[in-house]
């Protein structure tokens, strides 16, 4: 018997992650299901293979997606105690909000050392999706914008979002944003219409809709604009990026904000991949020891600075140390989560 299908061709990543019939068949156990999708599937040929990725992308959250209201709450009290060691629960002590948390590094490396994945589910409350070493993890907002985290990175935002606030999502490492537009009238900017990424170091970047990526690791933080506008907020300046430009923060100066060009390393998002053209060895070094969370030492202190071209993956460790090993033409050994470069 031919089943009802319902229209999906406008349909894209992003649509079927939001979509509660198919995470249901993703998550689920269920032949009707199963005949369902596979049906779409023959029906939408062209979205075979997108349907199978989101529903990879849900299948991976899945696995930390079991922590109830109760369990999100103690988690987040148990960050708000590595703070300021007292248990949050206790009377007389007043809870920290989100923003106060963010303030404290301490509380994004907790965030990130728990390595909780809290999926896009009904009810209020904080989710926080943490990737590991050469872990790359796709995020939908509840307003349909798009995260790609970078490995060793975290981003945490509240559900209230979709209530008509400001959007805000909190940032530590490095990822890539496509901003959903909201705005309708330029002269006249709704609330709920700004989209805000918090960084360490009193960094904000904020957006109405575009493309762009934030980087915040080794004592500065980054934005890479590739499409759109953002302006670039410290609480002593302000200022406009255009595409192609780059805004550079130092950790410890604060004041100190210019534009510059991008790198001549590029991250490729959608493949995992590092383009270099005539990237210094230096500079692919600093990538690989951010992304796989190693350490990475020359003996011979004049090949950090020989140029590279080519690409490397960011999600094969093994593969990528091999074709550093390669292309800088030296031999390396390993101990633990050290190599070390050595001369032929």
């Amino acid at each position: 018997m031919a089943q009802n299908i319902n229209d999906y061709s406008g349909y894209e990543l992003y649509d079927f992650l939001m979509d509660q019939d198919f995470k249901y068949w993703a998550l689920e156990n269920d032949e009707d299901a199963d005949s369902y999708w596979l049906a779409v599937m023959n029906h939408y040929p062209d979205k075979k293979q997108i349907i199978l990725e989101a529903r990879k992308i849900v299948l991976s959250l899945k696995k930390t997606n079991t922590a109830s209201s109760d369990r999100k709450q103690a988690l987040w009290d148990s960050i708000a105690a590595e703070i300021d060691d007292k248990a949050m629960d206790q009377p007389g002590v007043k809870k920290i909000s989100i923003r106060s948390l963010y303030v404290y590094t301490a509380a994004a490396m907790v965030i990130m050392g728990l390595s909780v994945v809290f999926w896009l589910n009904h009810g209020a409350g904080l989710v926080s999706v943490t990737t590991g070493n050469g872990e790359s993890k796709a995020v939908v907002l509840p307003d349909s914008s798009v995260v790609q985290l970078a490995a060793n990175s975290s981003i945490t935002y509240s559900k209230e979002a979709e209530q008509g606030n400001i959007r805000e999502v909190y940032v530590t490492g490095e990822a890539w944003f496509k901003v959903i537009h909201l705005n309708k009238n330029p002269s006249h900017i709704l609330a709920k219409e700004r989209f805000v990424v918090h960084l360490q170091h009193a960094f904000d970047v904020e957006v109405l809709g575009t493309v762009f990526s934030v980087n915040d690791r080794r004592g500065k933080a980054v934005v890479n604009l590739e499409s759109g506008a953002v302006k670039v907020i410290t609480p002593e300046n302000q200022l406009l990026l255009k595409p192609g430009q780059s805004a550079v923060m130092a950790q410890k100066k604060v004041t100190i904000l210019k534009t510059e060009r991008l790198s001549t390393a590029t991250h490729k998002w959608h493949n995992n991949t590092l383009l270099m053209d005539k990237t210094t060895v230096k500079e692919v070094i600093a990538v690989l020891e951010d992304n796989y969370g190693i350490k990475i030492n020359v003996t011979v202190s004049a090949v950090l600075e020989k140029q590279l071209d080519g690409s490397i993956p960011l999600n094969d460790e093994h593969r990528a140390l091999l074709i550093l090993k390669s292309i800088t033409g030296m031999e390396s050994s390993r101990q633990m989560n050290t190599v070390t470069l050595t001369p032929n």
